[in-house]
């Protein structure tokens, strides 16, 4: 690596008894501009060319480290020392990712030199690691920035694998707590969730539970929150399933009607959890038949309960002044089928019987036809003498 003189081992930083820390940066600027490609990103992610040359001075030293994080080849030599893990060089490196995190870690080169340092437990010590969570966390704002990145959420999935003490861990738990809602309702985001509730403890798992419980309508309404509510519900289980469950029951009426929660309920419903979900909907199956979203939550009950929670619905619906519109109206023709196809006994009779005595509105009906012919064939059949 160049001539061997003494400029190569010559430390480029103030000395320790200055006011700014000592280090000795690699073999001096020569490494930097050797190593530094003449393509780089800048922080937003645009090509630049031409970096100036690098000097023996503090600023540009510190400032030209920033630009070979943010270069491919850059990046891979730093890389290449925290892994070598000197001492003063780990700290040089250190000294320019607490200046830069946020922006660092959604970087496309540089936010490998953070999952680096996370990765490094034998380079960086326990107080650097944490030294840096505390940066990354202090302001909520810009970690909900990282945790959206495309890049960032890589690197916060990561740290999350490579951090293991309690103290640390509890740091990250108590500030994503705060921000879950906002992540929960990202794509990116939401897999830093699915992340903590994958490697916590079942303690830590049910504080962010709580706080999702505690907004589910909020999150389970919304087009990616939808999705990252069911992967939450797959990931527990315990108090903390409990818990979220319960949430979500309670605003059944709420999210049966809506076009994204319909789709949480279905999943709770097939988890088994439809008594209880029977007895919120209550009083309100014959609306909740004709709408569009909702009635795919009434096939689901009826297609996954006991027999006599079957009835109870169908028994709503069938005394109902307005059954003849629920079994010609677009959807609700539908959860018509379905009662005649989950319904037993004596019930299903009654009501192929009931159906039939209507005939002649359904008969040329677009929809009620098809609920007719059901019921028809039911009779025909005789199926309803197997009680």
């Amino acid at each position: 690596m160049g001539n061997n003189n003494n400029n190569n081992n010559k430390n480029y930083f103030p000395s320790s008894s200055s006011s700014t820390p000592a280090f000795s940066l690699f073999d001096g600027p020569d490494f930097l501009n050797r190593n530094l490609g003449r393509n780089w990103l800048d922080i937003n992610g645009r090509r630049q060319r031409d970096v100036p040359p690098i000097h023996n001075n503090y600023n540009d030293i510190n400032n030209n480290l920033v630009l070979m994080a943010m270069d491919w080849h850059g990046c891979r030599c730093l890389q290449t020392k925290i892994d070598e893990g000197n001492p003063r060089n780990v700290e040089a490196i250190l000294s320019v990712v607490k200046d830069n995190i946020h922006d660092f870690i959604k970087h496309p080169f540089a936010n490998y030199l953070i999952q680096r340092i996370f990765k490094a437990t034998n380079s960086v010590t326990y107080h650097q690691i944490h030294s840096l969570v505390l940066l990354l966390t202090s302001n909520h704002q810009k970690l909900i920035d990282v945790c959206k990145d495309h890049y960032g959420t890589r690197v916060m999935q990561n740290m999350l694998e490579n951090i293991n003490h309690p103290l640390t861990l509890y740091h990250i738990l108590y500030t994503v707590n705060c921000i879950t809602v906002a992540l929960m309702k990202n794509l990116n985001g939401s897999y830093v969730i699915l992340q903590c509730l994958k490697l916590f403890q079942p303690n830590y798992k049910k504080m962010l539970l709580d706080k999702v419980a505690q907004n589910c309508v909020e999150v389970a309404t919304d087009k990616v929150g939808c999705t990252a509510i069911q992967k939450c519900l797959g990931h527990v289980g315990g108090m903390p399933l409990e818990l979220l469950m319960t949430g979500i029951v309670c605003n059944a009426m709420v999210l049966a009607l809506d076009p994204y929660g319909n789709y949480v309920l279905q999943y709770v419903i097939k988890m088994g959890v439809k008594k209880m979900v029977i007895e919120v909907l209550h009083g309100n199956f014959v609306r909740l038949s004709m709408d569009k979203h909702a009635s795919n939550v009434v096939e689901d009950l009826l297609r996954y309960s006991e027999e006599n929670d079957v009835a109870v619905i169908v028994e709503e619906i069938m005394t109902s002044r307005d059954f003849l519109t629920v079994v010609r109206d677009p959807f609700g023709n539908y959860v018509a089928q379905r009662a005649l196809e989950f319904t037993k006994g004596g019930l299903r009779f009654e009501l192929s019987f009931l159906i039939n005595s209507y005939r002649k509105n359904l008969q040329n009906h677009i929809f009620g036809k098809r609920v007719l012919a059901e019921a028809m064939k039911i009779l025909m059949e005789g199926n309803w003498f197997n009680v």
